[in-house]
């Protein structure tokens, strides 16, 4: 995970180290629909053991095996997520804490089958909600009107045709055939959007995209192909008229995930 998203502080008073501690850990403050957007994984788990294994009373690996309760998100063609965070050696200050029996919200990367999450997963529970409307909108951003300001078109469309596309023997993007049912936004000058739409493989749940499902989109469209924001997010009571009459001077630019 971004070790740019960690400030490390050493603190020195008089010219000597206090408290034992060199190195002390921050999280900068992120928004929750950045993070989903950057991780690999999202889910809320409960901390079922913990396995310690040491060497001349030296701490040399600690296993936390986890199970999950609420996938958010999860890579792309994966079904189940790893159920063991592995750490080498004792316990250090930049680090995430885990405890037998804590339930937490962890979001991070995949290595070498086992979760690594990010230490600034902890504390963020009251985020829980907003996971679970990305998670259901395919979107990492909740505000209607930030992505509606925000996308060269917003689309409602019905998925037509998926083909998997190979390099290698693995998968590594997806092409989505779509039909426009309503738009509700599109680039000046464009009678019509395209119906193609690419997506590597590497953006988890956003490419899970199935024949005949209906979805709202929004993006930008580039070289005859439709790019998908993974930050496109819009309720069920979505209402093109009144997001419209928007003043979207009011949002500030800002690069987004496309996909």
């Amino acid at each position: 995970f971004p070790m740019s998203r960690i400030a490390l502080i050493i603190l020195f008073m008089s010219g000597e180290i206090m408290s034992g501690e060199t190195w002390a850990c921050q999280c900068i403050p992120s928004s929750p629909e950045d993070d989903y957007a950057q991780a690999e994984f999202v889910s809320e788990v409960f901390v079922e053991k913990v396995r310690v294994v040491r060497e001349d009373d030296y701490i040399v690996t600690r296993t936390f095996f986890v199970k999950h309760l609420n996938i958010f998100k999860r890579p792309v063609n994966t079904s189940e997520l790893p159920t063991t965070i592995s750490l080498v050696g004792p316990p250090t200050t930049c680090e995430l804490r885990l405890e037998k029996g804590e339930k937490r919200l962890l979001f991070g990367s995949i290595r070498w089958n086992s979760l690594y999450p990010s230490p600034c997963s902890q504390g963020f529970s009251d985020r829980l909600e907003g996971y679970r409307l990305a998670t259901q909108s395919c979107g990492c951003d909740f505000r209607s009107a930030a992505a509606f300001c925000k996308s060269e078109f917003v689309s409602m469309v019905r998925v037509e045709d998926v083909i998997d596309m190979h390099r290698g023997g693995k998968l590594f993007q997806k092409m989505y055939t779509v039909k426009h049912l309503s738009t509700y936004k599109s680039p000046s000058g464009s009678e019509h959007l395209p119906v193609e739409i690419r997506i590597d493989s590497n953006h988890g749940d956003c490419a899970n995209l199935e024949i005949g499902q209906q979805i709202i989109l929004a993006g930008e469209v580039s070289h005859n192909l439709l790019k998908v924001a993974s930050c496109s997010s819009f309720p069920k009571d979505f209402d093109p008229v009144n997001l419209a009459k928007t003043d979207c001077s009011k949002f500030i630019a800002r690069s987004w995930p496309w996909i």
